[in-house]
């Protein structure tokens, strides 16, 4: 009775794995096709006839979509299941990945941007779905885990974000515009049966009670307010520097795969820190000395980059632009750490 009972604890605790290690596969390829258009798209968007202020907001309006969906979706997880939720989000997000690499067959001017921003929209629907959803499901699979879940998932997002860039400037030279959303959009179609598959006898989740309006009433705490606008700031900084990082660097002659690499740069120093500094990281940190040096350094690291007009002892080389996003990196993360304390602390 005994082994009876400690084989199907067993199995109960492998089948949640397996069920995580999809969620975390998933949360993956997402960022890979969120991040893969870096290297190539503001360079091809720019011979459809879209400027580089158009490309930014191409850029950027997911996240904005994401950011107004997100408490609508958390809260009707309540009144439907996590896992439609979850797998139908993925493939909305993945046929739109694919129908992306059709757009380059698109007219140029006003038809190809609005095509794109059409895309982009729908897209980020099937993020929020999927994002939203994931979270609960990983949250259910191992309650008492939670921030070790979380922090599993967002490694995932970033290396996500740190390896799609180079991806895409290899899939690029390999088979032209088409080929890195295909293949990209198409493995996370895969993910998506592979996440109905695995979740269909081990759906667990925690119902969500939280409404948009009890989701916006935390930022009454001066301190979770603070954590937003900090979270907001990093945020910028990857939604300046993806658009413009391609064609910056232009100027140095490199290869779209070499750019691709160099997309590497932010995102690796990112995760290469914070897997270092986690295991040294106190409990109880300083958030607000961290947050304003953390802060003060990143805008020198931008500065850097370029570099600012008006910094003309410096030179316009690659080693420069090398360095600035390796410091951006760095100093992201502990704003990141400092809002994250913030925002806890704002909750208690």
């Amino acid at each position: 009775m005994d082994n009876s009972s400690h084989a199907d604890v067993g199995t109960s605790r492998a089948r949640r794995l397996l069920c995580f290690a999809v969620l975390f596969i998933g949360n993956t390829f997402a960022s890979c096709c969120i991040s893969l258009l870096g290297p190539f798209f503001p360079v091809e968007a720019a011979k459809k006839g879209a400027s580089k202020t158009v490309v930014g907001f191409i850029f950027s309006c997911p996240e904005l979509v994401v950011f107004l969906t997100s408490p609508l979706f958390g809260a009707l997880l309540s009144e439907i299941s996590p896992r439609f939720m979850c797998v139908s989000g993925l493939w909305v997000f993945s046929s739109c990945v694919i129908l992306f690499g059709w757009l380059s067959k698109s007219p140029p001017g006003w038809i190809f941007i609005g095509l794109c921003f059409a895309t982009r929209v729908v897209e980020a629907l099937g993020t929020a779905s999927y994002m939203t959803s994931c979270l609960t499901i990983a949250a259910g699979l191992f309650p008492d885990r939670k921030p070790t879940i979380y922090s599993l998932l967002e490694i995932g997002v970033t290396v996500g974000f740190a390896v799609g860039p180079a991806i895409g400037g290899f899939l690029f030279e390999c088979g032209g515009y088409a080929m890195p959303f295909w293949t990209l959009g198409g493995c996370l179609f895969i993910v998506g049966v592979a996440t109905l598959i695995f979740l269909q006898q081990n759906e667990h989740h925690e119902h969500s009670q939280v409404s948009p309006q009890s989701t916006f009433l935390l930022l009454r705490s001066p301190l979770v307010s603070l954590g937003v606008l900090c979270l907001t700031c990093n945020c910028y900084v990857f939604t300046v520097w993806v658009p413009g990082f391609a064609q910056h660097l232009q100027q140095f002659g490199l290869k779209t795969s070499t750019i691709g690499l160099l997309f590497l740069t932010l995102p690796l120093t990112y995760i290469t820190v914070s897997l270092i500094f986690s295991f040294l990281i106190p409990p109880k940190i300083p958030d607000i000395p961290i947050i304003l040096t953390s802060l003060s350094a990143l805008s020198v690291a931008m500065l850097l980059y370029g570099p600012a007009p008006f910094l003309t002892f410096l030179p316009r080389a690659l080693w420069l632009q090398i360095f600035s996003t390796v410091c951006m990196g760095f100093f992201t993360l502990f704003v990141y750490i400092g809002a994250i304390s913030c925002i806890f602390t704002g909750i208690r």
